[in-house]
């Protein structure tokens, strides 16, 4: 069976963004591909900075949300680091009422949040 292409990557070195495709992230066969999908792309590039694109995301469940923050310990644990962008207002009034939009950096607009982070890592990146 193919599986559908629930994250759409695109290399904006030094930043990967990972725009997620499906509009809803909540039956147990979605979340499963995209976890699937997530962890590959983060198993084979470690250190990867990736920010997950959710404007066209309208509903998320819980499951969803678990799946990311597996995702963040992954990309930590390897160097990495993770941002979300994107979110429609429901969708990030979720993450304000668990408290991780400041963990997971939610952003609005996708292109004013792939220059800040870029500008965020090579500011980093030069500090001694």
């Amino acid at each position: 069976m193919v599986k559908t292409s629930i994250v759409k990557f695109r290399e904006y070195a030094p930043v990967t963004l990972a725009t997620v495709e499906v509009p809803q992230l909540a039956s147990n066969t979605i979340l499963a591909d995209f976890g699937e999908q997530l962890t590959a792309a983060v198993g084979t590039t470690p250190g990867m900075h990736l920010l997950l694109d959710l404007h066209k995301v309208q509903h998320l469940s819980s499951g969803a949300i678990t799946e990311i923050l597996k995702l963040r310990q992954e990309l930590a644990q390897g160097g990495g680091t993770i941002r979300l962008c994107g979110a429609r207002t429901n969708i990030r009034e979720v993450f304000e009422i668990t408290g991780l939009v400041e963990v997971l950096h939610v952003s609005g607009n996708v292109k004013k949040a792939l220059i800040a982070y870029v500008m965020d890592l090579r500011r980093e990146a030069s500090s001694p």
